[in-house]
């Protein structure tokens, strides 16, 4: 049989880069479904504040011309449903594709993704303060971006924990001045690891938290932006879980590490 030509060291090298270019694309994750989720979320996350703004003109006998000029989420970010926004007087905004006035209880908001206005709207001046009034109240329950107390909240308990975290070191560090024993050391080198390992993992160190805590030590998990990414913490697969896991070993694992 004849034997095929064969490759010269040249086409080695090439299939060789070829073959890790491939191995490096894979392990990128570019097509993977959940780091593309995460994307979105995290695209989602950055685009805190949720406002309408709107224009009205022309005004003539017993109508406006009204137009919304802006519209900074759409889709299914325009509520957390998705869904359409409903007044306390029970006038209704709906996201879609471009304005239009659906009847006297309801108005379709631009939806669309680009920032123009595709439509104005005819509105009876009866309606007028309704719809004002329904987009004051969109803007006011939707603008949430200032978090700046729970930052402020979460960072003084950090710092607590930081301090609370050198006033033991700082006692350890003078028991081990003195320390002249074998057994004595190593019961203090354990302490040393078990308060190194005490990081702050509670509520009150997580921001999220503090944004979706209702006043009543109970905690609204399933609107919280970091559950959307890494899962809710009271699930086994959840970011949370699993460094709590892997301490609680090393917990298991320091103690008696002295005996």
């Amino acid at each position: 049989m004849k034997q095929g030509k064969p490759y010269s060291k040249r086409q080695i090298v090439y299939y060789r880069q070829l073959f890790d270019g491939f191995r490096m694309i894979s392990r990128s994750g570019i097509y993977d479904n959940k780091q593309s989720k995460e994307k979105k979320v995290a695209k989602r996350i950055e685009k805190r504040v949720l406002e309408i703004e709107y224009t009205v003109s022309s005004s003539r006998e017993d109508t406006v011309d009204v137009g919304i000029t802006e519209q900074s989420h759409v889709g299914d970010d325009f509520t957390p449903e998705g869904r359409m926004f409903v007044a306390t007087d029970g006038f209704a905004l709906y996201s879609v594709y471009r304005p239009a006035m659906e009847n006297s209880n309801g108005f379709y908001v631009r939806g669309s993704s680009t920032p123009k206005d595709y439509n104005r709207v005819l509105v009876k001046k009866e309606n007028l303060s309704r719809l004002i009034c329904a987009v004051s109240e969109y803007n006011e329950e939707f603008s949430v971006n200032d978090y700046s107390g729970q930052v402020k909240q979460v960072a003084k308990n950090l710092l607590d924990h930081i301090y609370e975290t050198k006033n033991r070191l700082d006692a350890l560090s003078t028991r081990l001045h003195d320390v002249t024993d074998v057994d004595e050391l190593m019961k203090h080198k354990e302490e040393l690891m078990k308060i190194m390992l005490a990081i702050p993992m509670s509520n009150k160190h997580c921001v999220y938290c503090e944004i979706n805590e209702d006043g009543n030590g109970n905690f609204n998990c399933a609107d919280c932006d970091y559950a959307h990414i890494h899962g809710q913490c009271s699930l086994p697969a959840s970011k949370y879980k699993r460094i709590s896991g892997h301490l609680n070993k090393l917990f298991t694992e320091i103690d008696g590490y002295s005996d």
